[in-house]
């Protein structure tokens, strides 16, 4: 039964973010949208944040497992970090919670919801980084410092999805894959 609170807490949190933001959010609001008592939510959240928090862990856990079922055993690097880079960001982009934090952040510049977003990318950039040594383990030849290359191919996927897209058609994903295969190799 306390689980059930907790959790109904947090689907509502979750909706009110995702609804109004981080600024747009009080603990009453929550409250009355899981139907609970506002004390109720504060013995179990001491604060906004912490909620917040909570559930930002939450959608990383989610957003890595996107990643992990993208993986394809056997295929090159650069083509697997491809496929992970198009798994967690389309979770991203399709994740109400994470959508609307990334709008906040770039429109409004809510101090907590930028320092999230910059969460939310090193959790990515550390995935990759992994991913990278795990082959260099196996005896792969990768030229660059692993965080480094991590960094340099996460920055590189977005700004060719979203920054490029701008102004001339998408790339396809042989096209993305080659630019990644540079970096990498």
């Amino acid at each position: 039964m306390i689980t059930d609170k907790k959790e109904r807490i947090i689907e509502a949190a979750t909706a009110s973010f995702s609804q109004f933001g981080f600024k747009g959010t009080t603990m009453d609001s929550v409250a009355k949208i899981a139907k609970v008592g506002k004390g109720t939510v504060y013995s179990y959240f001491e604060n906004k944040e912490e909620l917040f928090n909570e559930i930002v862990d939450r959608a990383i856990k989610q957003m890595m497992s996107a990643g992990n079922q993208a993986l394809q055993p056997g295929i090159p690097l650069h083509e697997n970090i491809r496929h992970v880079l198009e798994a967690i960001l389309a979770f991203r982009q399709n994740h109400l919670f994470i959508f609307k934090m990334v709008q906040e952040a770039r429109d409004i510049q809510t101090v907590p919801v930028i320092e999230t977003i910059e969460k939310i990318d090193q959790e990515i950039i550390d995935y990759l980084k992994g991913l990278i040594q795990q082959q260099i383990e196996k005896g792969e030849t990768i030229q660059q410092d692993p965080e480094f290359l991590a960094f340099l191919l996460f920055k590189t996927y977005l700004l060719l999805i979203s920054d490029w897209e701008k102004h001339h058609p998408p790339l396809d994903s042989s096209k993305i894959t080659e630019v990644l295969q540079r970096q990498v190799y």
